[in-house]
């Protein structure tokens, strides 16, 4: 494989779902007893993953309704317009769906220096219409259960491990 240009493009985590859930669907197509387009065994791990992670809260990918589809980036887009936001300052609105000025804050550079306290009202209006407001509560207990998950997995492998002999 030959990598004709670098990061010619950033991508939404909405694309990178969409082109993900295609290929699987494509390599899951069957003639048969074929299965066509097989791609090699790590690709289905890692597309896997992926999946499993867009799946998870509190991925705004995970909330029920799905909150995406062809238009919702052409709509957040116009209803942005007016406010000149960079593209990496758009990619990350979309991909976070910040439902506060908190966390639009994270998001936008100098939000404060650059809108004043209506504007900053009326960018995460416009999110929220558009996209979608989190369940922040169950986006909260989420990442809490993820936490203590991975402190206990943590915990888990320290206690497997040999303790090491330092007498030398």
């Amino acid at each position: 494989m030959k990598i004709l240009e670098a990061q010619s493009a950033q991508l939404t985590n909405y694309e990178v779902y969409t082109h993900l859930t295609e290929l699987k669907r494509k390599s899951n197509e069957r003639v048969g007893n074929k299965v066509l387009g097989r791609p090699p065994g790590n690709l289905e791990t890692i597309v896997r993953e992926i999946l499993d992670y867009f799946d998870q809260a509190p991925n705004p990918l995970a909330s029920k309704p799905f909150p995406y589809n062809e238009s919702t980036i052409r709509n957040l887009l116009l209803r942005l317009r007016e406010f000149r936001f960079s593209k990496s300052e758009i990619i990350m609105m979309i991909n976070l769906r910040p439902a506060n000025l908190g966390n639009l804050n994270t998001i936008v550079e100098e939000l404060e220096g650059r809108f004043d306290d209506e504007q900053q009202e009326a960018i995460v209006g416009a999110i929220c219409e558009v996209l979608g407001k989190a369940d922040e509560e169950a986006e909260r207990l989420a990442m809490t259960n993820n936490a203590n998950q991975a402190r206990k997995e943590s915990m888990d492998q320290e206690s497997r491990q040999e303790p090491m002999d330092t007498d030398g």
